[in-house]
């Protein structure tokens, strides 16, 4: 179980405050420029769904909870209990390991199927999938695997995000849709948008994809009648790919940031329609991760297939900052070496200065 670590004085402002103090310039410029400030309070909205689990909850109950929840820095504790893995069930392992990812957690220690990591990898089928009839199920199994695979570094590989990275693509329709459920082709496209580099095939299908949100999403009757839930996985997948990063290109896209809030009910958290309706905890969760999702420019998704957890760590933030300095460091003292130890040593004599 895992208690929510929210004291009333924190609030999201709060989050990665060493980080954002270190980068004090770079902020400087974020604030001349705010990020969705215009209309949406972030750390607002952010603080609002917390504290409202904080009133209602202390103990976390699934994985669903455990990534949402560690997207914000919002969980105490690191251990794990187990949850029932079925091998037949591939979903359940991912499940497992990103739940392991979230905490911080080795995901391939041992488990009661053995190497998790290792069990799901064999799952892969020839053609890149991991079941026959259920996208979902097969592109969360990929971010999963992918997130062990960015945890254990390039020197081992976990899987073949090759081919699973072509059966999603060989899955695109015309219409830019790797599925009619929006969830499931906002998942893909938030997976794809790892491998853009050097890979025009991948970025033409992003392309489609976003404009396949735009279509769909311009309509207004098709966005009132969408669910929350979708709204919030496709504004996620529009910060992984890129394709909106301002208010301004949201506006493009239904302006779904705006929709999400309009959603939101007295109590602080979100109903799952746009027709007034008791609040929904799964909507809420979904909710959640698309703030953070604004907030870093990545959804914790992405965060997982780039970083195998939901954060870049100081090291990662900090290395080039770090290893710029040593060679600082290691320069001065070559330079003093040779000043104290490494020059000539002159005296004068009448006929002048004479190296000795």
């Amino acid at each position: 179980y895992y208690i929510l670590n929210i004291p009333m004085e924190r609030g999201y402002t709060m989050k990665k405050k060493i980080v954002s103090l270190a980068v004090a310039v770079v902020m400087f410029f974020a604030l001349a420029m705010p990020f969705y400030a215009a209309t949406i309070n972030l750390s607002t909205e952010i603080d609002g769904i917390l504290n409202y689990y904080t009133s209602q909850t202390t103990a976390i109950e699934n994985w669903n909870e455990i990534i949402a929840f560690s997207s914000v820095n919002a969980i105490k504790g690191s251990a794990l209990t187990e949850p029932t893995l079925n091998e037949n069930a591939p979903i359940t392992l991912a499940q497992f390991i990103l739940s392991r990812l979230a905490l911080g957690i080795n995901p391939n220690e041992t488990s009661s199927v053995g190497d998790p990591v290792a069990k799901l990898a064999s799952k892969q089928k020839e053609d890149g999938s991991f079941y026959e009839n259920d996208l979902y199920g097969t592109v969360l199994c990929a971010v999963a695997l992918q997130g062990a695979q960015a945890k254990a570094g390039d020197e081992t590989v976990v899987y073949s995000a090759k081919q699973a990275t072509s059966y999603i693509l060989s899955l695109q329709k015309d219409d830019g849709s790797f599925s009619e459920k929006m969830k499931t082709h906002a998942l893909c496209a938030t997976y794809l948008s790892a491998f853009t580099e050097n890979n025009t095939e991948v970025t033409q299908a992003l392309d489609k994809a976003a404009k396949f949100i735009a279509d769909k999403y311009g309509d207004a009757k098709t966005l009132e009648e969408a669910t929350t839930e979708d709204i919030a996985y496709a504004t996620m997948a529009l910060a992984d790919t890129e394709k909106a990063k301002t208010l301004d290109s949201f506006a493009a896209y239904g302006d779904l940031p705006s929709v999400l809030v309009s959603r939101k009910n007295s109590d602080g958290i979100y109903r799952a329609t746009s027709a007034e309706a008791d609040s929904d905890k799964d909507t809420t969760l979904a909710v959640l991760m698309a703030y953070d999702a604004l907030s870093d420019g990545k959804s914790v998704w992405r965060s997982f297939e780039d970083y195998g957890s939901v954060n870049e760590n100081m090291w990662q933030k900090l290395k080039w900052f770090a290893l710029g300095f040593g060679v600082l460091v290691l320069l001065s003292i070559i330079f003093w070496f040779y000043i104290m130890f490494g020059r000539k040593k002159y005296r004068d004599d009448a006929q002048g200065a004479v190296g000795k």
